[in-house]
């Protein structure tokens, strides 16, 4: 018997195009929402765990390299979301890597269930080797070199950073606080010994109040994370409502550590 959030995940029978790694798993009850749609951070674990699993496929042992100081971390994404299927379901990830830019890596997905894919993401990930970029020529010779689709974006954007508008507490509607402020605890640690980039997204996410996230999905996401963020250090979470298309409302959120004040964290996500 599977223990309450734990993942089903086998490779789909039904061919898939050379290059392209194929996860699918079933969306486990406490991985849906309050609206009961996937959550959010719940969605972009499972693109991260089939990230995960497709390099382990191809000879890149996790633990191996983590105790050699090399290993990968998540720089920079996007994520369209077209639509939102509903729990139970099964959700199918399809993968495939090998664009570099720069010190990055690029890697594609598209996600959806038995109704069609419901959205697609680009990421851009950088290797380190004893907590140093590494140029990723070396380390992408595992994957095919494919391109089944054209990509969200070809490289993700580097978002700007921001200060809040000094009027931002009195022009703020009450489905979004402007400002709060977190402590990372051993819940939101990974192995790697820091904050978990979902758990971040999370903190950020959290800003809003129950009733708008009930109502409104995401569309497009966003997201950069700037520098490493670890256990018992304080953050303010900042967020700022920006211009939008009809339909639609845009946040701008910032995760600033409270010691030093560096910026940890910058996301954009677009609501409809």
């Amino acid at each position: 018997m599977k223990a309450a959030g734990e993942y089903t995940e086998f490779m789909d029978i039904n061919p898939v195009e050379s290059g392209v790694f194929r996860q699918t798993s079933t969306l486990p009850y406490p991985d849906a929402d309050a609206a009961g749609y996937p959550r959010v951070t719940a969605l972009l674990n499972l693109l991260q765990v089939a990230a995960g699993n497709h390099t382990q496929s191809l000879g890149f042992d996790y633990r191996e390299h983590r105790d050699s100081g090399v290993f990968w971390v998540l720089s920079r994404l996007v994520v369209k979301f077209d639509s939102w299927p509903k729990w139970p379901c099964d959700l199918t990830v399809d993968t495939w890597a090998g664009r570099t830019r720069a010190l990055f890596c690029l890697r594609d997905f598209r996600f959806g269930d038995a109704e069609g894919w419901s959205g697609r993401a680009t990421s851009a990930w950088v290797i380190l080797k004893d907590r140093k970029p590494q140029r990723p020529e070396p380390w992408v010779k595992i994957y095919a070199q494919v391109r089944p689709e054209e990509p969200v974006v070809e490289v993700p954007a580097a978002l700007a950073l921001f200060v809040p508008h000094p009027d931002v507490v009195a022009k703020a509607e009450p489905m979004a606080r402007h400002s709060r402020d977190v402590r990372a605890d051993w819940e939101d640690i990974d192995m790697n010994g820091h904050v978990n980039n979902v758990n971040a997204v999370g903190w950020c996410l959290a800003q809003h109040e129950f009733g708008f996230l009930t109502r409104w999905r995401p569309a497009f996401l966003e997201v950069n994370f700037l520098a490493e963020m670890f256990c018992d250090q304080n953050f303010h979470v900042l967020s700022e409502e920006g211009p939008a298309p009809e339909g639609t409302r845009t946040f701008d959120y910032q995760v600033v550590r409270e010691s030093d004040q560096v910026p940890t964290m910058r996301m954009r996500v677009t609501f409809r």
